[in-house]
């Protein structure tokens, strides 16, 4: 499985804010989240919130199970679940 990121930017000037580094394993339909990454002029705004948002999204409409080694992302999951 290769790692893939979901890279949030900021609209104004294209910069990236952060990303969710993932992999997917398309046999058994697992996404699996590695890390979460905001940097940090951008912490504290809900930047990991929109992150999660759309990272749950791009599985759900895939029809992916998600799975996670991240500590943000397996806490944003048991307090949101799908």
């Amino acid at each position: 499985m290769k790692q893939e990121k979901l890279i949030l930017k900021d609209e104004n000037t294209n910069k990236e804010i952060g990303f969710v580094l993932y992999e997917v394993d398309e046999g058994n339909k697992v996404l699996t989240i590695l890390s979460t990454q905001v940097h940090q002029e951008y912490q504290g705004q809900g930047k990991a919130k929109i992150l999660m948002e759309n990272i749950v999204k791009f599985a759900v409409e895939r029809g992916y199970k998600i799975e996670s080694f991240c500590s943000y992302a397996t806490n944003y999951l048991s307090k949101n679940p799908l």
